[in-house]
């Protein structure tokens, strides 16, 4: 059997078929042991706050702005704090979904006044000043912050944070 060679009007459509595969990244996928082990602070959280920072990033994923999101620490699984509440420092798209092949970021969503109180479990590192940062990085956050579907009881809950510095 004898093959051809391709021509090169071939091998032009077979590029613009199939060169758009080239732009996938590749993804650390964080496992909850390597991602526990890397977390200063391990905690669940609720009542999230969330403002602007002045920090922004602009590249070939577009436009993201920095956010500080204040929550109350609700269980402390790994690490010590003696606050009640802890700002996280995070980005968000400024046009949600306009990342494609992007980072994974987070947004903290407010209780609802009436309703449901949401609840994450969280793992961050230390980051400046009294700030905190997703463990997993500031690129794909999404593994370092997780929606609880149901709210944790605060009555199992150890002690509040102030009390664990009395003691």
């Amino acid at each position: 059997m004898r093959f051809q060679k391709p021509s090169p009007l071939a091998l032009i459509v077979a590029l613009l078929c199939f060169g758009s595969a080239s732009r996938a990244r590749l993804v650390a996928i964080w496992d909850l042991n390597d991602i526990y082990k890397k977390a200063d602070l391990v905690a669940i959280v609720g009542d999230a706050r969330s403002r602007g920072s002045h920090d922004e990033l602009n590249d070939r994923w577009g436009r993201r702005e920095g956010m500080l999101t204040s929550v109350k620490i609700l269980l402390v699984l790994k690490g010590e704090i003696k606050a009640e509440r802890v700002t996280i420092f995070h980005y968000r798209a400024v046009a949600p979904g306009t990342l494609t092949n992007g980072p994974q970021l987070v947004e903290f969503e407010p209780d609802e006044p009436l309703g449901e109180k949401r609840q994450y479990l969280v793992f961050l590192t230390k980051g400046e000043g009294e700030r905190y940062e997703p463990a997993s990085g500031q690129f794909d956050p999404v593994y370092s912050v997780r929606k609880l579907s149901k709210a944790v009881p605060t009555s199992t809950a150890t002690t509040q944070p102030a009390e664990r510095a009395s003691k």
